[in-house]
């Protein structure tokens, strides 16, 4: 009877030594794959770096698009621009869409009146005023 229990143990631990070895394997994967997508990564950012700091028209044109597409705005305002890199003159041009007047807010700032215990409107100026 023990030496079936000592068997059943050692083909049990058999069992488990394998998935550990191969989860081992499986993680050992994943950490080289995350690894080599950093490294390609990090060196397409270096890349691209020294080519914005050379002036490299195709470098400064995608960091500026960057940017612009990381930025957040208002809702309705849509982000609808062409950007341009003229190396010579040290030239951005950037032409941006810029959404209709409606969107802008009607309010110019907000104040807390304590009296009225209420957030008050201030009206933006009209055009001309």
């Amino acid at each position: 009877m023990f030496q079936r229990a000592v068997a059943d143990h050692a083909h049990a631990e058999e069992g488990r030594s394998q998935k550990l070895r191969a989860a081992q394997r499986d993680y050992q994967a994943t950490v080289d794959q995350i690894n080599a997508e950093t490294r390609d990564y990090n060196a397409a950012v270096n890349e691209l770096e020294e080519n914005f700091r050379a002036g490299v028209p195709d470098a400064v044109e995608e960091y500026f698009t960057e940017v612009l597409a990381l930025s957040e705005y208002p809702a309705g305002f849509l982000q609808d621009y062409q950007i341009a890199y003229r190396q010579e003159p040290r030239e951005l041009v950037v032409q941006y869409r810029l959404p209709p007047v409606e969107i802008v807010p009607a309010a110019r700032d907000f104040r807390y009146v304590k009296a009225r215990r209420e957030i008050g409107e201030l009206a933006r100026p009209l055009k001309g005023s």
